[in-house]
């Protein structure tokens, strides 16, 4: 079942034993899926607190077009936010309307958080700004004005989030692809990162994550690897 490219990262971390390149390839599934329970708790939260603040700012600003728009950012949204969004938000809708059809429910039911639930992990980081802020003014009138209310805890630089999102999205893709997480420090780093954030987000949701997060019992029972492992 397992094919050879897939199977020889665990071969050259476990100095070609086979056994305990299986050993090794059940652990690495095992954390791969203590790692995605914290992810499904980080990221739901995190799309949910920034869809609030995306409400608040959207009803608010007038567009340079002199027009006003309600709290559905995503069905009616401002135009700077549609520039942001690029491809991504008609992708996201037809994704909801697809989901929608498969429900059973009419079209026209669509509502906003059917398209929220679409919309992927790489689009809420990408709505944040870059580290310096000078770069996308947009960005940052949106950071300013908006999303920053989003982490009311965060006691650290903006750069220091971003860089802690960049972290967890490409450790979330890695985990979405079935690669290799052990080696490295990729899911400690990562899993740190998650803590960082629900911190910034609320306290109580980093206490909720500490509760039901396997994460650090998988880690515990960490084989042995090489250095070379990836």
């Amino acid at each position: 079942m397992l094919s050879e490219p897939r199977f020889q990262p665990y071969l050259r971390a476990t100095g070609n034993q086979t056994a305990e390149a299986f050993n090794l390839y059940r652990w690495n599934m095992a954390l791969s899926a203590a790692s995605y329970e914290a992810l499904h708790l980080v990221e739901v939260g995190l799309r949910n607190a920034m869809d609030a603040q995306l409400r608040k700012w959207n009803a608010v600003h007038v567009d340079r077009y002199g027009q006003t728009h309600g709290e559905d950012w995503l069905l009616d949204p401002h135009h700077s936010l549609k520039q942001l969004l690029g491809k991504d938000l008609p992708t996201s809708l037809e994704r909801a309307r697809k989901a929608v059809n498969r429900a059973g429910r009419p079209a026209p039911s669509l509502c906003h958080d059917d398209v929220v639930a679409q919309l992927t992990l790489g689009t809420w980081r990408f709505l944040l700004p870059a580290k310096n802020l000078r770069k996308s003014p947009s960005k940052a009138d949106l950071w300013n004005n908006g999303l920053k209310d989003a982490f009311p805890h965060l006691a650290r630089s903006h750069s220091d989030l971003v860089d802690d999102l960049d972290k967890i999205h490409r450790f979330r893709n890695r985990v979405a692809h079935l690669e290799p997480i052990f080696g490295t420090g990729h899911a400690n780093s990562a899993y740190a990162a998650m803590c960082r954030v629900t911190s910034d987000l609320d306290p109580g949701m980093r206490s909720w994550l500490d509760k039901q997060s396997r994460v650090d019992e998988v880690l515990r029972r960490a084989p042995h690897v090489s250095p070379a492992a990836p």
